[in-house]
């Protein structure tokens, strides 16, 4: 694409620096898994997803790059704070809403797990055995030490006959290769008591003792959970 002569054009990790000052650190956060992740909020050809597959537009260590460049400006304290805790290649919206209810601080209403790495490609054997030939397979939410996955159903793109199959036949890989694998849901997201669950069985397989002692903490979630859930786009 050619640009008129004299268009200037700011760069995402600058982008992200000028509207830190116009965000919450919530908000801030959410755009910078979407920066760092092959999706764009705002899709009019498929208003009904409410969000398209796109390249990354930077990284989290770009932005790190940036940030420590950058004179003291505005934003930049928030910005600096908020890149604590976003991840790269995040695969949608709704993904980006699970990542952060799991590994936000108590403070901010998340549980406080480790960051895990998203949409990492893994080679698993096609029998299930270390000398068959391998395939790739793709972890939504991967801890690799622990070699624990968490796969993310969004009902309205796995309501598909072939999708569910093509799931199914994934995950079923990935448990032959050794890993734990936990399925989250729509409802995950949208029920605290339903994501209380699944932090249960993460607490056990990551051997990360949940220790929330603050009363505030179900009101910081539920705040959490109304901020950034008005600005992730339907995939119910």
């Amino acid at each position: 694409m050619e640009y008129p002569s004299g268009l200037v054009v700011s760069s995402p990790e600058l982008c992200f620096l000028q509207i830190a000052s116009l965000l919450s650190l919530e908000e801030l956060i959410m755009l910078g898994f979407e920066l760092c992740g092959s999706y764009r909020i705002g899709n009019r050809k498929e208003p009904s997803k409410g969000f398209r597959e796109d390249s990354p537009l930077t990284s989290v260590a770009k932005l790190k790059g940036y940030l420590i460049r950058a004179p003291r400006i505005k934003g930049k304290v928030l910005a600096c704070q908020a890149l604590q805790f976003i991840a790269n290649h995040s695969a949608s919206p709704r993904e980006t809403v699970l990542a952060m209810l799991l590994t936000l601080p108590y403070r901010l209403g998340g549980y406080g797990f480790p960051m895990p790495v998203l949409n990492l490609t893994i080679d698993v054997p096609i029998s299930g055995k270390k000398t068959s030939p391998v395939k790739e397979r793709r972890c939504d939410l991967f801890w690799q030490k622990e070699q624990v996955a968490v796969e993310y159903d969004s009902n309205a793109f796995h309501a598909n006959e072939d999708r569910i199959a093509e799931d199914a036949i994934r995950r079923n890989a990935l448990i032959a290769a050794g890993i734990t694998v936990i399925v989250a849901s729509n409802k995950h997201i949208k029920d605290a008591r339903e994501l209380r669950v699944l932090a249960g069985l993460l607490e056990k397989l990551l051997k990360k003792r949940l220790s929330i002692r603050d009363k505030k903490f179900i009101a910081r979630q539920r705040t959490l959970r109304a901020s950034i859930l008005l600005k992730a786009p339907l995939e119910e």
